[in-house]
């Protein structure tokens, strides 16, 4: 059986309203289908500090 780690991300509030849960039962779904195991979930909320910006640009 082939072994899987999911990410899931999102990358602002606008579109963190339930994003991260129907991300889940998709990438769920998919996990069931394809007889995979699920090994370790990320979860990335995609905040990037504003000082991290002004240093980079």
């Amino acid at each position: 059986m082939k072994k899987v780690i999911r990410y899931l991300r999102f990358s602002n509030l606008g579109q963190s309203k339930g994003s991260i849960e129907s991300h889940e039962l998709c990438t769920d779904q998919w996990i069931s289908c394809n007889n995979v195991e699920l090994i370790d979930t990320f979860i990335d909320v995609g905040k990037v500090p504003k000082l991290l910006i002004d240093l980079i640009l």
